[in-house]
């Protein structure tokens, strides 16, 4: 459940909050008998809204996304200040990730800084964008390796101060019923690490495409996007694409998550994308107001092979069934199957079954 209560005090100024109560039914303590626990409680928003001086300043706890989520899509402590155009908007992102004014005796920081200028040319829309992370003092930090988290290899190096920065563009076309659009980002920095290794460069980058066409009460879609890897670990080069801490771009049911997102299939980055080709092919049909059918077939494999030598993620096929059972209330019906290849299926997940997931969401908003 996630609740939102913005307070309006006059045409320029807004307190937005919004909380959020997690529960799987039955666990001890959260959502057993009496339900009276508040641990699953988190307060996700809590920030002024207010134009300033020409700017709209968005300050406290609040949520972005940066490059579709390839960057950034969560919420975060930090600043947005937007200076509106009638064409274009020029937004300043400062993004506190984490803040110890006495850890181990010594400071230590992690910041995102970005600016994301939007332009508009009739069905155009087009983003430059510049990003820069920067850590101080890492290796007595939590999150000294925010860049490379959420799934690095135990070998990865402890960086005592870490610059990395991203420029790219998204790209946004659309034209009566067709529509298209483009990412590319390239990363590139240093890593200063602790210990005997020696400091390493980044090279990464990312390449993402996608579209689609709408006919009457039906809809063809599709996306690919490639995200460099590593070729040689031990080398003081990383070239495989890794994005910040914060990032989350979800693709498919299985391998990238999906609409339950509780995990993903061995071998895969999830919604970190890293190392990975993905290639998407779908259709949709509406043939009522109620309800809608979508069918999506997804291929993916690592751009470099993992350390069994091996690439192939596999073949995928999802289908989502969306009803509205009355005005405000949706259920989903999701069904998904992984024809699992070598890079699924290794190590201790070697002459595994196939994964596959069946469920059923029923979401209210209002």
């Amino acid at each position: 459940t996630r609740l939102y209560y913005t307070a309006v005090l006059n045409d320029n100024l807004k307190f937005v909050n919004k909380w959020e109560w997690n529960a799987t039914w039955g666990d001890f303590g959260v959502a057993d008998i009496s339900n009276d626990s508040t641990t699953s409680m988190r307060w996700k928003n809590s920030y002024i809204d207010t134009n300033v001086g020409g700017i709209n300043w968005k300050i406290g706890l609040q949520g972005t996304t940066l490059s579709r989520g390839f960057l950034f899509s969560d919420d975060f402590a930090g600043i947005i200040a937007n200076w509106k155009g009638e064409t274009f908007e020029l937004p300043f992102y400062w993004i506190s990730a984490y803040d110890s004014d006495s850890f181990d005796s010594q400071t230590f920081d992690t910041n995102y800084l970005a600016v994301a200028p939007k332009f508009k040319w009739g069905g155009a829309n087009l983003v430059p964008f510049f990003m820069w992370n920067f850590t101080n003092n890492g290796a007595n930090g939590q999150r000294n390796n925010y860049q490379l988290s959420d799934g690095a290899p135990a070998e990865t190096p402890v960086y005592d101060r870490l610059d990395t920065y991203y420029v790219g563009l998204d790209a946004d076309f659309k034209i009566g019923g067709f529509g298209l659009w483009f990412t590319g980002i390239y990363e590139f920095g240093t890593g200063e690490v602790l210990g005997p290794q020696n400091d390493q460069d980044f090279n990464g980058w990312l390449l993402a495409l996608g579209g689609n066409f709408g006919l009457g009460m039906f809809d063809l879609h599709g996306q690919v996007f490639w995200a460099s890897g590593d070729d040689n670990p031990t080398d003081d080069d990383v070239d495989a694409f890794v994005g910040p801490y914060g990032r989350s771009y979800y693709w498919s049911e299985i391998m990238g998550y999906g609409i339950f997102d509780k995990q993903v299939s061995a071998g895969s980055p999830g919604d970190k994308i890293s190392n990975i080709a993905a290639y998407n092919l779908g259709a949709s049909i509406k043939p009522a107001d109620k309800w809608k059918a979508t069918l999506d077939v997804w291929y993916a494999y690592l751009m470099k092979d993992n350390a069994f030598g091996q690439d192939e993620l596999g073949l995928e096929v999802d289908l989502k069934v969306t009803y509205e059972l009355i005005d405000g209330l949706n259920l989903d019906l999701i069904g998904a199957y992984l024809f699992a290849d070598d890079a699924t299926a290794t190590g201790s997940n070697q002459n595994q079954k196939d994964p596959w997931e069946v469920g059923a969401r029923v979401s209210l908003s209002f």
